[in-house]
């Protein structure tokens, strides 16, 4: 579940440490059940943890759009910043505009999520 990469992954921003000090499972990008975008949002939220990337699918087989994803020059530089901080949840909320999709906001999540990197920027990561 991609929440739970995050979820269970995610730092203590006060003390700067993963929760349980583990990398998050392992990425799913390209294995079938993804859809694209759950596959883009998927490698987003791995490359805001110091956490190897790597492939799971059949690479021979990989399609353009896969190729892209695993391939996205910005997301693998946040993900190797030298500064090795995890990112940390900044903040959780409802989003009770979205009732034109029919989406109950008690369970519409927006999450967020900051990375600082090493030359002083900081990267944040938005799912809804």
């Amino acid at each position: 579940n991609l929440y739970g990469v995050g979820n269970e992954t995610g730092t203590y921003p006060m003390y700067g440490q993963m929760v349980v000090g583990v990398p998050p499972d392992h990425p799913t990008v390209g294995d079938p059940g993804l859809t694209l975008v759950e596959a883009q949002s998927h490698f987003s939220m791995w490359a805001m943890f110091p956490a190897p990337l790597y492939a799971t699918n059949d690479v021979s087989n990989m399609t353009d759009p896969i190729r892209a994803i695993l391939l996205n020059p910005e997301a693998i530089d946040i993900n190797q910043d030298p500064f090795g901080l995890p990112a940390w949840r900044i903040d959780v909320g409802t989003q009770p505009w979205r009732t034109d999709l029919g989406i109950d906001a008690r369970t519409a999540v927006l999450l967020q999520w900051a990375r600082r990197l090493a030359n002083g920027d900081v990267a944040v990561l938005v799912l809804n």
